[in-house]
């Protein structure tokens, strides 16, 4: 299985130099794929909502809309919003998560290095 790019980026890089100063473009090309995906499934509604005809307008530009629905259907502009929507609902838990854990790696390297002002435990104490 090979890692994903955002995945070795993340891992590759000392903390310091990861995200937050140095280096957006993971972020910027995840911000800007859901902004992509989010436009299409607008679009998609817009065209399902306006009719046949400004559907073949708007999408005439990219594809033969006559083949597409052809194949798929009068309804394919709605398929292209499910996915649009459910592709960018996976990105942007996707985003959270990588940023939970970026910010966990954080405070890992933060509480666990020397002169830190608040120092670890290495066992809970227990109360009984």
């Amino acid at each position: 299985m090979i890692p994903s790019p955002l995945v070795y980026h993340c891992s590759s890089l000392p903390l310091r130099f990861q995200w937050p100063d140095h280096d957006m473009t993971p972020r910027a090309l995840s911000r800007l794929e859901i902004a992509i995906l989010l436009f299409f499934a607008c679009l998609s509604i817009a065209a399902m909502s306006f009719g046949i005809d400004f559907t073949r307008q708007l999408f005439g530009v990219v594809a033969n809309v006559m083949y597409i629905e052809r194949d798929y259907g009068p309804i394919w502009p709605f398929s292209v919003s499910v996915v649009s929507f459910f592709v960018a609902a996976v990105c942007i838990w996707t985003n959270i998560v990588v940023q939970g854990s970026y910010d966990f790696l954080l405070d890992k390297a933060y509480f666990a290095a020397e002169g830190s002002p608040i120092e670890m435990e290495k066992t809970l104490p227990r109360h009984e």
